[in-house]
């Protein structure tokens, strides 16, 4: 069946919801292709209508459509803030406008000819909580996945500067799951929602595992789940 036999289409404060409904709609109809499109189209139209708890969700649905179709993630296909300087070390950072999974934000920054946040100095965190992570969580280009406790700096820069904040890091080791990939930033206060807070580092660091979703919304919502980190991309030249 197609999409317009599954669902109607909406408009207004409807059109992501039902957007997002197509997109499970077709998924089990079998048709993967129109499923992630549809998601695709969730997304936009949450992002554009400023629905940031839905649009946690729908990011999160096409990511795990993405998976399944086994389709790679695309720069083009994501909103992207306006880039903005340091002039601490003229480098040039901008937002993904969309909840990622660590695995996925470091692709699109790569095909942007960029890489995830490097932090070297407190004044470069600084900035970039305030820039960018004041009021969402984000991920910043650290990562222990390669062995457990070993912090390195996606681009192979020294890791020299920290700034975890207390008790962190404090994932699992590897073989109970794992929390190896860095973030920062205020989570959004979910209480509203049904979901408790999430824990946020605020300006000082936390790890993660890969997905960066609400562990509580996983077990509420195991048919979309919830994702909550941003990311940050940055450019040298």
């Amino acid at each position: 069946a197609g999409a317009a036999e599954l669902a109607p289409l909406a408009s207004g404060a409807d059109a992501h919801p039902a957007a997002h409904a197509r997109a499970f709609m077709l998924e089990r109809a079998g048709d993967a292709a129109a499923a992630l499109a549809e998601a695709d189209r969730a997304v936009a139209l949450a992002h554009a209508a400023g629905a940031e708890f839905e649009l946690g969700f729908y990011a999160a649905n096409r990511a795990r459509l993405q998976r399944k179709a086994g389709a790679a993630p695309s720069a083009d296909t994501v909103p992207w803030g306006d880039p903005v300087t340091f002039e601490g070390n003229g480098h040039r950072y901008a937002l993904i406008e969309v909840p990622l999974p660590f695995s996925d934000a470091l692709k699109i920054c790569e095909q942007r000819g960029g890489h995830l946040a490097t932090v070297a100095d407190a004044a470069e965190n600084a900035f970039l909580y305030q820039t960018f992570g004041k009021h969402r969580l984000c991920w910043l280009g650290g990562t222990d996945a390669g062995t457990e406790g070993e912090w390195r700096w996606v681009t192979g820069e020294p890791w020299g500067y920290t700034n975890w904040a207390g008790n962190q890091p404090n994932g699992p080791d590897k073989d109970a799951g794992g929390e190896d990939f860095l973030n920062f930033g205020t989570s959004p206060d979910l209480r509203e929602h049904g979901i408790e807070g999430r824990w946020a580092p605020g300006p000082r660091w936390g790890d993660d595992p890969i997905h960066g979703m609400v562990e509580d919304a996983r077990s509420r919502h195991p048919a979309m789940l919830l994702m909550l980190t941003y990311a940050i991309c940055e450019w040298e030249g």
